[in-house]
């Protein structure tokens, strides 16, 4: 069973697992599940750094979810292909939904990041509206 590099085209991958388009699709949507979960429980996770027990833990769930709806189950390397794709991508999503958090609770608090413009334009209204505010 080859191997498949980091940037073989997913169809090439589809095609050695045998999945069908629809196959292709549930298997896809497995591997998500999956892989937000291990990101969920170590945000700083990568398919690398997984003991083998966990990879093993996962191949085994993923295969019996396939076979369970049907769908082909997929070789170790369909799987290490597919899960080093699925925890990137979990990864970035869980990155942005906090960066997205820290945003809307500055926006919701009514502060907002520093402005050199808006803030001396702001300023310089605030001295038009009050000149005399602050001279005693």
């Amino acid at each position: 069973m080859p191997r498949f590099l980091r940037g073989s085209p997913a169809e090439t991958v589809r095609t050695a697992a045998g999945h069908r388009l629809m196959d292709w699709e549930g298997f896809l949507t497995i591997t998500h599940k999956e892989a937000k979960d291990l990101v969920q429980e170590e945000p700083s996770t990568n398919w690398r750094r997984l003991p083998a027990s966990k990879k093993q833990t996962v191949f085994r769930r993923v295969n019996a979810k396939l076979a369970a709806e049907g769908i082909p189950q997929v070789e170790e390397d369909v799987l290490i292909w597919r899960m080093s794709q699925a925890i990137r991508a979990a990864r970035k999503a869980v990155n942005r939904e906090a960066e997205t958090a820290v945003l809307n609770s500055n926006t919701a608090a009514g502060t907002r990041p520093f402005d050199p413009v808006r803030d001396s334009l702001a300023m310089q209204s605030s001295r038009v509206l009050c000149p005399h505010s602050g001279d005693s």
